[in-house]
């Protein structure tokens, strides 16, 4: 959507309601809800959980559309604790993410090098123990519903004009993108290993970081965190007129 040139400066509160996989939608069909308030050149955000609105997350971003975050944002369980906390420095680039049990202990840290986007992390079980991180599986991690799942996904939720609009030339553009996926399936430290440009990494990392669980990996039967790599292509197939 698009704000109101003097919105910044009448400092009005931007209300809005999302669904499951943060689509905008009607208040009777949301999941979130999220209050923006304007402050300079940023937004001050407060998501709560629907119906319950119960807090869900504090942060701050510079658009309305959680594409370029500043500084720290805690996410909640509905209950209440701490879940994770990402730090975002220049650019909207994440370069810490720590995840936390509900009982507070911590289940992962992540670091990323905001110049070679090189991450490392750490995994832990409830009680502390070091945990690792698989990239390597007996059972990799899946999106529900497998390759049709993923496909039907990304064509509700995907901009694919995205470059169209921003003047790309004719050809594919593929963002490669990794992220963390925990023993229960959520998704976490989304980060983009390229840029190709025209607004393509910005809008790959939106969609994926309002997915919704995935299968877990699995090693020696059981769920393990797991490191994934997919590839998300654009394509322009007309000369932009």
């Amino acid at each position: 959507f698009f704000l109101a040139a003097n919105s910044f400066a009448q400092n009005k509160i931007i209300k809005k309601y999302f669904d499951s996989v943060w689509n905008y939608c009607d208040k009777d069909k949301a999941q979130y809800y999220t209050e923006f308030e304007p402050e300079e050149s940023i937004y001050k955000c407060k998501t709560y959980y629907v119906p319950s609105m119960k807090i869900y997350s504090t942060s701050t971003f510079k658009d309305t559309l959680f594409n370029i975050g500043v500084g720290t944002v805690l996410r909640y369980y509905e209950t209440g604790e701490l879940k994770d906390s990402s730090i975002y420095v220049k650019n909207g680039f994440i370069t810490e993410v720590f995840e936390y049990y509900k009982n507070g202990k911590l289940k992962a840290k992540t670091f990323i090098d905001p110049v070679s986007q090189v991450s490392k992390s750490e995994g832990f079980d409830e009680n502390g123990n070091p945990q690792k991180i698989f990239t390597v599986i007996q059972v990799p991690a899946k999106f529900p519903n497998g390759i049709d799942g993923w496909i039907e996904f990304l064509q509700k939720n995907l901009k694919t004009n995205v470059p169209i609009k921003k003047k790309a030339p004719v050809g594919k553009y593929t963002v490669f993108v990794t992220f963390i996926i925990d023993p229960n399936g959520n998704v976490s430290a989304v980060q983009a290993l390229n840029d190709p440009g025209y607004g393509t990494k910005e809008e790959a990392l939106r969609v994926l970081s309002k997915s919704p669980k995935w299968q877990p990996a699995t090693q020696n039967g059981k769920p393990v965190i797991y490191r994934h790599k997919q590839g998300i292509t654009f394509q322009v197939i007309e000369e932009n007129k």
